[in-house]
């Protein structure tokens, strides 16, 4: 049983490094991610457009404009969560086996 725990122990020590790699990796993923920018007023007054994806691909943003000038122009932001989804899921299963651990 004290190989048996031996082993156990390293398979352990194996999986959290393996995770403290992968959330380092989350992290600099995340800190390298262009911030989003609304575009300028200006770009999309009437009947333009613009759009942008940022933050590491995670967000679209888009702002348009219809055609009646009397009608105000719309931005819509949609974000997608799934790089993050992941980190965040990678993060509590290394806290879950610090704690049991």
């Amino acid at each position: 049983t004290a190989i048996k725990r031996a082993e156990s122990s390293d398979v352990n020590a194996e999986f959290r490094k393996l995770l403290k790699q992968l959330l380092l990796f989350g992290k600099q993923h995340l800190s390298q991610a262009k911030p989003c920018r609304a575009c300028h007023w200006t770009d999309w007054q009437y009947t333009s457009q613009c759009s942008e994806t940022c933050g590491n691909g995670q967000v679209q943003q888009e702002r348009f404009c219809i055609d009646n000038e009397k009608l105000p122009c719309r931005a819509r932001t949609s974000t997608s969560t799934s790089s993050k989804s992941i980190i965040l899921v990678l993060a509590k299963m290394y806290l879950i086996l610090v704690l049991i651990l």
